[in-house]
């Protein structure tokens, strides 16, 4: 997931530069439609077809390390230093310019995705070790609705304060119209829009402070 997150951007990128916009969600919807027929026939048969409340391993598929870690001494440094990473990343973002060349975009990326591989095992770990056997069919889908509900409004926002920056910086112009004269209105869009969110990622960098140990917890 972290490396999706990470090369998402860059590849949606690349398909705008060539292709309409619309070709990104015909490819999400092949990529769906992939996944739901491959699950189906590697599911079909096996004891998850109809299992109900028996417990199953639950695979930590991004950041194996970690997951490792956070195994042998518990979540709280991991999510402390994911989620400041990922700060960290968000807030360099400000200080992009276009002329920087790649490597800038790189390492930025790169941080961003090194701090949500951190943060992600860590959190996911630390919060299905309280949760009884009984519900741990039910743990996993919640966990992942609010961290998808989180994706999803974080693009909503961030594409709110670009769009409401650029038409008041540009003198109403909608930001759908570009020319290399706008360069600054849209970059300093750009930048609004990086700052929201490294303020909110500061708050939950900030919120792991709180928190326990993480240490693992056999709860039955």
């Amino acid at each position: 997931m972290a490396t999706g997150l990470t090369a998402g951007p860059a590849f949606g990128g690349l398909i705008l530069q060539h292709f309409s916009w619309r070709m990104i969600f015909f490819l999400n919807v092949a990529i769906g439609a992939v996944a739901v027929i491959a699950a189906w026939k590697i599911l079909k048969g096996t004891a998850a077809e109809s299992a109900s409340h028996e417990p199953f391993g639950f695979l930590f598929f991004l950041s194996p390390l970690s997951g490792w870690i956070t195994d042998r001494v518990g979540s709280r440094a991991l999510c402390f230093a994911g989620m400041g990473g990922l700060t960290a990343a968000l807030f360099s973002f400000t200080t992009l310019v276009p002329s920087a060349g790649l490597f800038p975009e790189i390492w930025r990326l790169a941080l961003a995705g090194v701090g949500v591989a951190l943060f992600l095992p860590a959190y996911s770990a630390s919060a299905m070790s309280v949760i009884s056997i009984r519900k741990r069919g039910i743990a996993p889908g919640t966990i992942a609705a609010a961290r998808n509900f989180g994706m999803v409004t974080g693009v909503a926002l961030s594409g709110l304060i670009f769009s409401h920056t650029y038409t008041r910086l540009s003198g109403g112009l909608n930001a759908n119209v570009y020319e290399p004269t706008l360069q600054p209105v849209f970059m300093n869009a750009f930048h609004s829009a990086m700052f929201a969110g490294a303020v909110w990622a500061a708050a939950g960098w900030i919120l792991t402070l709180f928190r326990g140990r993480g240490d693992a917890l056999d709860v039955q």
